[in-house]
Parts: structure tokens; sequence; C-alpha cells
């Protein structure tokens, strides 16, 4: 009897993840971006999207847009652009082969992560 109760309580919980973990997926999500000069800057919120899918297509619009783009440093000179595609929902354009000019990182999050970190009261 107790042996029985155990193997139901075990399916139900096992049926209760699988139908969760894809819907955890399908919540809405959030591009952040934030200024390398060449240290990183404060998160700025961008635009929120229904899912991760969605979010990753505008990201891939920012990465096809950042490989054409030319940049003018201070002194005049002209480089291009370098994207770093770490994951589906990581981008980082450098403004050209050298780390320390700086870039500009765009990053989906779930609506539940605020990447600016908890706010004191």
């Amino acid at each position: 009897m107790i042996q029985s109760k155990w193997c139901t309580v075990t399916a139900t919980v096992c049926g209760v993840v699988a139908v969760a973990s894809p819907a955890a997926a399908e919540c809405a999500w959030v591009l952040w971006s934030r200024v390398h000069d060449p240290r990183p800057g404060q998160w700025q919120l961008q635009t929120a999207y229904p899912n991760v899918g969605a979010c990753a297509r505008a990201l891939d619009q920012r990465e096809k847009e950042g490989r054409k783009a030319v940049y003018v440093t201070e002194s005049g000179a002209k480089i291009k652009g370098l994207a770093d595609r770490r994951a589906e929902t990581d981008l980082y354009l450098r403004y050209g082969s050298d780390e320390s000019a700086g870039g500009i990182a765009w990053q989906c999050f779930p609506d539940t992560v605020d990447p600016r970190g908890a706010k004191v009261k």
C-alpha cells in the first residue's frame, strides 16, 4: 500500500516537472545592453519579447548590422566591428580587434532576471 502511494507521488512529481520545464522556457524575455568603454558599464533595459526565440532573433539582427558597421576612432581611423556570439542569447560587438577599444554587450534574460542586481531599500 505504501509502495503504491510512493509510485503515485513520484509519477505525479515527474509529470509536473515535465510540463513545467517547457512552460518556463516560454516566459517573456528581455533584451539588455551595456557599453564596454573598455570596462563594462551599467546594464540598460532595451526591449521585452514574448519568448527566447524572439529575443534571439533580435540579437541575430544586431549581429548582422554590427558586422557591416564601420566605426571611426577619435584619431579618424576607420575600423570594422567584430561580432562575438557566445550563445544564442549573448552577443558582444567589439569596436575593432583591440579589446581596449571597447564595444557593446547585448544579452537576453528571462523577465524574472534583472542583471543590475538586487535593489537596495
